[in-house]
């Protein structure tokens, strides 16, 4: 285990951490200024990718719920078969992006100077930040005029899975370096 030092952050002062947290944490010892800065290029796209998996499953819990109560032709929207479907991809893009973001979390968490890691932050970062921007599009379709209305919020999470899509490289930048790996 790293000798433990005391940390001279104003936030954490005589806070005793091991060196190599301090490191990842702070910035604190680190080799090279390249070095922290792609340790936080990697540590805020699993982040991010994090936020974005966050909003998808809130977006398919809400659209769900939505579609058990909201009637036409009288009965539920969710026993409409291509409503099903809608919910069944929704459900397994979410699936897939919370593996993946789960294989990064828990890799960064492992061992963050692995190449693996950086992989893998890459690979969720790249699918879990299109699929928040395919489910809250797919949630907004399955509300229909609500989705769009200010009583509803599904608009905000559509706007905020942009914003995470573009936030420390964008999902095409991700599979070029991805890709980049096999040439």
């Amino acid at each position: 285990m790293a000798s433990a030092q005391v940390c001279s952050c104003a936030d954490h002062r005589a806070t005793r951490l091991p060196t190599t947290w301090r490191t990842v944490a702070f910035g604190v010892n680190s080799t090279s200024r390249l070095w922290n800065s792609r340790a936080a290029r990697v540590n805020a796209a699993v982040a991010v990718a994090c936020d974005s998996l966050g909003l998808s499953e809130a977006m398919l819990d809400a659209t769900v719920a939505y579609a058990r109560v909201r009637e036409q032709f009288g009965r539920p929207i969710g026993s409409f078969q291509a409503v099903k479907h809608a919910c069944a991809d929704m459900l397994v893009q979410v699936s897939v992006a919370r593996e993946l973001v789960t294989r990064a979390v828990r890799q960064l968490a492992d061992d963050p100077d692995d190449p693996d890691a950086t992989v893998a932050a890459s690979m969720a970062k790249s699918y879990a930040c299109s699929t928040a921007v395919a489910v809250a599009g797919q949630a907004m379709q399955l509300h229909g005029g609500m989705g769009y209305t200010w009583e509803s919020g599904i608009h905000r999470y559509l706007k905020r899975a942009t914003l995470n899509r573009s936030l420390f490289g964008s999902p095409a930048a991700h599979r070029r370096r991805l890709a980049a790996r096999y040439r």
